[in-house]
């Protein structure tokens, strides 16, 4: 497998001619984010725990960008009774999260070139996450020198990679440490993840640091 490969041929060959497809793709992920379904705390404790750890600080830079924080739901019957009850409104599925995160989310993915929309689109993939992906992408953009934004000052939301790998993988590396990892089955998907996720991510350094020379070599 070669996924740096991959990613570029992707933006090459499809984002740069249908990046509406992938503005699709990506902001689908938005109704249904994983971020957003946390375990009952009164039946497991542990894994609400973990989710917390692991995503609360995506929830508060969601808050701190857009104005409005994200709907969450406890539990799986609450995540069925809510989703039911937005199908039956003819909203869709999904959670009944606030029309301007929808709206935020399709405005961000439209500012995009195909190079950022390709890695956003792999890491939403990847997490099962919009939220995620946008909090691990904005990050690297503008903690990177490239940007001078206010958005430059919001604290880190992850302070390496593994954060980030770990915060898409929090129920698998639940179960695992309750029931232990089946080999060749659990190993894989957890390096699996790994890759993709750091490849976008080097995708991403790689245009910020061609940014970088670009600009210097203008002076």
């Amino acid at each position: 497998q070669m996924p740096c490969m991959t990613l570029t041929c992707t933006v090459l060959d499809q984002t740069c001619s249908h990046p509406q497809i992938y503005q699709e793709q990506v902001t689908k992920f938005v109704p249904t984010d994983t971020i957003c379904y946390w375990a009952d705390p009164t039946e497991d404790r542990v894994l609400h725990q973990r989710q917390e750890e692991a995503w609360a600080k995506i929830h508060d830079r969601v808050e701190q960008v857009t104005g409005t924080t994200l709907a969450t739901v406890s539990g799986a019957e609450q995540g069925m009774v809510l989703t039911r009850a937005n199908r039956q409104a003819g909203v869709g599925v999904g959670l009944p999260h606030d029309p301007i995160l929808l709206e935020y989310a399709q405005e961000f993915c439209s500012t995009l070139d195909a190079w950022h929309l390709t890695a956003l689109q792999s890491l939403a993939v990847e997490a099962k996450s919009f939220w995620l992906a946008w909090a691990l992408l904005t990050q690297q953009y503008y903690h990177n020198g490239t940007n001078t934004d206010d958005d430059d000052d919001l604290p880190l939301v992850f302070q390496e990679v593994a954060d980030a790998v770990h915060a898409s993988r929090v129920e698998e590396e639940f179960q695992i440490s309750m029931w232990g990892m089946v080999e060749g089955q659990h190993d894989y998907d957890r390096l699996n993840t790994s890759v993709n996720v750091s490849s976008a991510l080097l995708l991403v350094n790689s245009l910020a640091a061609d940014c970088l020379n670009r600009t210097a070599e203008s002076k």
